[in-house]
């Protein structure tokens, strides 16, 4: 009987070593699960604000490329309307030219003091002319700075598209990585 106590109570004494040793492993893990939880909660959040963040970046290049697709479209309504102003007073000046040689034509038949006349609106035909060259010579500028502007537009936009495909990018790498997160913290 006392050599059966003894066997239980060694059976006894190994039993409760091994629910200690069992209820150690057990925290233990639970510390370890515990500290995988909240480590994927912190990069859950830093994913989280990291595609706020790009959310809020996408969103401003989208703005600034309309307004400069808007800014452009001024522009060239501008210029379009210019060179149309400027073809009208082509035209105009033309006109003028052409009518005031026929007067000279007119005057060259008259007496010498026509002949003076005629001279001076021949002067003032050739001023006329310089006037209708510097114009030409303008919109000519004018339309090279269209040229440029709308070269240095497209680079603008070409680079803003880049930066909106990069974005995605990081954007859909961030959502597979939030999504491989939430996988692997369905698992724990």
């Amino acid at each position: 009987m006392e050599q059966e106590r003894v066997l239980l109570s060694q059976q006894m004494a190994g039993l409760e070593e091994e629910l200690a040793k069992r209820t150690s492993e057990l925290q233990t893990a639970r510390s370890e699960s515990s500290a995988r939880a909240l480590l994927i909660d912190t990069k859950l959040s830093q994913r989280e604000e990291e595609l706020r963040i790009a959310n809020e970046a996408n969103s401003q290049l989208r703005e600034s490329v309309s307004s400069l697709q808007k800014q452009s479209d001024e522009l060239a309504q501008k210029v379009e309307q210019q060179r149309v102003h400027e073809i009208a007073i082509n035209d105009s000046y033309q006109k003028e030219i052409n009518a005031q040689k026929n007067l000279a034509s007119l005057y060259e038949s008259m007496k010498d003091d026509a002949n003076a006349k005629a001279e001076a609106l021949s002067n003032a035909a050739s001023e006329l002319q310089k006037l209708v060259d510097s114009t030409a010579e303008e919109y000519g500028t004018l339309e090279t700075k269209y040229n440029q502007l709308l070269v240095q537009h497209k680079q603008d936009i070409d680079d803003k598209e880049q930066n909106i495909q990069e974005l995605t990018k990081e954007l859909e790498n961030a959502n597979e990585l939030l999504k491989n997160v939430q996988q692997g913290g369905s698992r724990i």
